[in-house]
């Protein structure tokens, strides 16, 4: 969890019998401004965004006590959101700042981050990023166009490529697709009207339509 206020990332052990929380670490989460944080599907690694200071640290977690230890920082202007691919190799941030998603192949023996590609969208400012269950399409936001835009992936090399883009019913800011109805996603529009909309996921080619 991140400190809203003290630039810390806490890090607490779960009591598997009752769901209790004990606080076990508290480092520093590499900023002052940390506002979203996601760990990689092996549970290894766990990465947090700093958009005032333009970057995303890597944090290596210990795999007794899942304490994190800081171990890479790379710059990355405006991020917003993160999303990883569902094998562990890949993982997306979106830069409102360069209208872009960028992505990063994860090291499969540490955890680091390698840049590999640099996705330009055509709808202005991405915020918030989803994969879908079958692992070939990513959704960005764009709060400034109304529209949540279909990018495929390469399952060879994670490259994006833009294919599409739908309007939103709204200002999205968060987008979500539920486990247990996947072949539908769900934005949140901004907090001047908290609508969420529900948008249909085409089972072959991930392409979006209103519910």
């Amino acid at each position: 969890a991140l400190g809203a206020t003290d630039g810390r990332l806490y890090a607490f052990a779960i009591d598997p019998a009752t769901g209790t929380l004990t606080l076990v670490a508290a480092p520093s989460a590499g900023g002052t401004h940390a506002a979203a944080l996601g760990i990689e599907p092996r549970g290894r690694s766990l990465y947090v965004l700093h958009p005032h200071e333009g970057r995303v640290t890597m944090f290596r977690l210990d795999a007794a006590s899942g304490v994190p230890a800081p171990a890479q920082t790379i710059a990355v202007k405006d991020p917003s959101a993160i999303a990883f691919e569902r094998t562990g190799r890949f993982l997306y941030v979106a830069s409102p700042g360069h209208d872009a998603v960028f992505g990063y192949r994860i090291s499969q023996a540490n955890g680091t981050l390698t840049e590999s590609s640099v996705e330009v969208l055509d709808s202005p400012r991405p915020g918030a990023l989803a994969i879908d269950p079958t692992n070939r399409f990513l959704y960005a936001t764009s709060a400034t166009a109304a529209t949540v835009v279909r990018l495929a992936i390469d399952g060879a090399d994670g490259r994006l490529q833009e294919l599409s883009s739908e309007p939103a019913g709204g200002r999205p800011v968060a987008v979500a697709i539920a486990h247990a109805i996947e072949r539908f996603l769900f934005t949140r529009d901004d907090w001047d009207d908290p609508s969420v909309h529900a948008i249909r996921i085409g089972a072959t080619d991930g392409t979006l339509s209103a519910a």
